[in-house]
Parts: structure tokens; C-alpha cells; sequence
């Protein structure tokens, strides 16, 4: 006879089988015909777990008119089951801008080269574009850098601080002002 540890480690390696070999769960009772007409080769629980992180609201951080703090812009339609695929959506809509009367704090000509995960640190390597074009000053760069920053850690469950690197190196600061060679955590004071 199996203990209790033993028995919930089974389950989770069943569960773990099932969705790694794709079984469908719920779809014992549904016509072949129709799970193939779809398209759909996913079980349904996990399409659900997609759309379900795609409806929940994000909140995207820019500077307020007078450049002294961050408000956030809600967005729908970001989302994915990947927080790394996650990081990135957020940042490409961090950098393309608000919608609202809001006001950028990146550079558009910024690109992402790379974004990974370590345990509960961010790094996200933006192209030099984000330094270069940069418009300079503390203030703007303050908001960039808690842009970037509160964006993620708010947004991204799993992710505590944020490293930001530049063409694929540490750098000292964003544009002369901001000490960036460390990971940095979110700063609600700059929040309205």
C-alpha cells in the first residue's frame, strides 16, 4: 500500500503525462471529426489556461505629462502562457508607446534582443538604440528605467526584480545617472 506522499507524487506524474503526451482530457465524448475540423491538437483545459492569461488586464507604465511619474495604461489582449513570451509582449507594447495622452519612455527605434528568466530575476537585453536615442536627463531616465521595471514585476507573477542589459553587456547606467548594474526591484513611489 502506497503512503500519502507517494500516492500524490503518482498523480502528479500521471497529470505531468497526460498533458505531455497531449491526452485530451475532456475530450472523451467529443466526435473525432470535430477536434480535427478545429485544428486544435491541444487539450482544451490548456486553450482555456491561454485565454483565460490573455483576459486578465495589463498594466503598462509610462510618464505622466510633466515627466515626474508613472501612470499606468491598461491594456487587453496581452498574454501568454510562456512568461518569457510574456516579458517580451509587454516590453514590445512598452516601447511602441501609450495610447492614451500619456508620454513614451523609450526610444521606438529600441528593439529586445533577448529576455530570459532566472529564478525570480528578469534580464532583458535591449538593443544600444536604447541608450543612443535616449533623450537624456535624470527625470527620463528615472522613467524609463521604473517603466521597464514596474511594468514587469507588477505584470509578470514570478518575476521580483528586473536586470536591464544593453547590446548584450552590463552597463553602468540607461544615459549617465542611474546605477543599472544591478537587478532592480519596483519602486511604487513613482506610481500615481
Amino acid at each position: 500500500m502506497l503512503n500519502y506522499r507517494n500516492q500524490v507524487l503518482a498523480v502528479a506524474v500521471l497529470v505531468c503525462w497526460w498533458v505531455l503526451t497531449g491526452v485530451n482530457l475532456f475530450a472523451f465524448n467529443a466526435p473525432e471529426n470535430e477536434q480535427q475540423a478545429s485544428g486544435k491538437t491541444e487539450a482544451p483545459f490548456l486553450n482555456n489556461a491561454l485565454e483565460a492569461v490573455a483576459d486578465f488586464p495589463v498594466y503598462l507604465y509610462f510618464a505622466d505629462n510633466n515627466n515626474q511619474y508613472l501612470l499606468g495604461e491598461e491594456r487587453d489582449g496581452l498574454g501568454a502562457g510562456d512568461p518569457v513570451l510574456f516579458c517580451r509582449q509587454i516590453m514590445n507594447a512598452l516601447i511602441q508607446g501609450p495610447h492614451s495622452g500619456l508620454v513614451p519612455t523609450m526610444p521606438l527605434a529600441t528593439e529586445i534582443r533577448a529576455i530570459y528568466i532566472d529564478e525570480k530575476t528578469a534580464y532583458v537585453d535591449f538593443t544600444r538604440e536604447i541608450a543612443v536615442s535616449h533623450s537624456g536627463g535624470i527625470l527620463s531616465e528615472l522613467m524609463t528605467i521604473y517603466s521597464i521595471v514596474n511594468t514587469l514585476v507588477l505584470n509578470v507573477d514570478g518575476v521580483d526584480q528586473v536586470k536591464i542589459l544593453i547590446g548584450g553587456q552590463e552597463a553602468e547606467t540607461l544615459s549617465g545617472h542611474i546605477d543599472i548594474r544591478f537587478p532592480l526591484n519596483a519602486d511604487m513611489l513613482l506610481i500615481r
